[in-house]
C-alpha cells in the first residue's frame, strides 16, 4: 500500500535495509508537523503533542516541542496535568500495552486528574488521550494522541506510530533539543498562565486610575501593577475621577410645591 507524504517516507526507510538517502530525514519544524498531522489522519486521532521532560528545581517540567493542541486546552489542563500523565503508568513504552486516558468519564487516576479537568479536556476536544514513552537519544520524549470520541483512536496501529515516531525523531536530535529548551511564551504569558492556574483572573487597565466595587459583605485582593511616567504630568487627583465614575445614584426629585 503506497502512502504519500514524509509519513510515507519514513514508512519506507523504516522497513528497508538501505541507509537512508540524503535529505530523506524530517528537515524543519514544518516536516515534524506534517509527519505527526499524517499520523493523526491514519490513527484517526484529532490531536497530537510531543513533549520533553527537563529536570527542574523541584520536579520535571514539561516542554512542549510540536502540538496541535489549542492554547486554551494547554492553559486549563496545565503543565503538572501533562507532567503527570506521561509519567504516571498509562504511559506505554515501546511494545508495551496501550491504556487511554479516558476524559469523558470518571477519572481512574485522581492522582493525575481531577473531575473538573477532565470535563474541561471532555468539552475541547479530548474525551481520550493515549501516552506513548519514545526512545529518542538522552531525553525523555513523549508523544499524546487525543480525539473528541472515545474510541475513535485505532489503537492496534498505535505501536506501529510509535515505532515510526522513534526512528523519525532519532535523526533529528539537534532539531527536538533546540526546541525542547526553548520556551515560546513570553514572560507575560507565562505570569498570565501561573495566575490562571492558581484561579486568579488578570487584565489590563490602560488608565490613570479605575473603580472598585464591591459588594456588602464581600471581599477581594487586587494585585496592581503600573507602569511609571506612561502618561503626561496632571495635576490631577485619582481619586476625582474614582468619585465621580462611583457617583451617588440618580438624585430624587424635589416635590412640587
Amino acid at each position: 500500500m503506497w502512502i504519500p507524504g514524509i509519513l510515507g517516507t519514513m514508512i519506507n526507510l523504516a522497513v528497508s535495509d538501505a541507509p537512508p538517502a540524503t535529505g530523506a530525514r524530517l528537515a524543519s519544524r514544518v516536516d515534524l508537523t506534517s509527519f505527526f498531522m499524517q499520523l493523526c489522519a491514519r490513527l484517526r486521532a484529532d490531536s497530537y503533542m510531543l513533549v520533553a521532560l527537563v529536570n527542574g528545581q523541584d520536579r520535571s517540567e514539561v516542554r512542549i516541542v510540536a502540538s496541535n493542541w489549542i492554547f486554551d486546552a494547554i492553559g486549563l489542563a496545565g503543565n503538572e496535568f501533562i507532567a503527570d500523565l506521561v509519567e504516571s503508568r498509562l504511559s506505554a513504552a515501546p511494545g508495551a500495552r496501550v491504556t487511554p486516558l479516558q476524559c469523558s468519564k470518571a477519572p481512574e487516576l485522581p492522582e493525575v486528574l481531577t473531575g473538573e479537568t477532565a470535563r474541561l479536556l471532555d468539552v475541547l476536544g479530548h474525551a481520550e488521550i493515549f501516552s506513548l514513552k519514545l526512545h529518542v537519544g538522552k531525553r525523555r520524549y513523549y508523544l499524546l494522541f487525543s480525539a473528541a470520541e472515545a474510541g475513535a483512536i485505532v489503537q492496534d496501529s498505535l505501536q506501529e506510530a510509535q515505532m515510526l515516531s522513534c526512528y523519525a525523531l532519532s535523526g533529528i536530535p539537534d532539531m527536538l533539543e533546540a526546541a525542547a529548551m526553548e520556551n515560546p511564551l513570553s514572560e507575560r504569558e507565562r505570569e498570565c498562565l501561573h495566575w490562571v492556574s492558581a484561579g486568579k483572573t488578570t487584565m489590563d487597565v490602560n488608565a490613570a486610575n479605575f473603580p472598585v466595587r464591591l459588594a456588602p459583605g464581600a471581599g477581594a485582593r487586587l494585585t496592581i501593577r503600573m507602569k511609571r511616567f506612561a502618561n503626561d504630568p496632571t495635576l490631577s487627583f485619582p481619586w476625582e475621577a474614582t468619585v465621580a465614575d462611583l457617583g451617588n445614584g440618580p438624585a430624587a426629585e424635589k416635590p412640587a410645591h
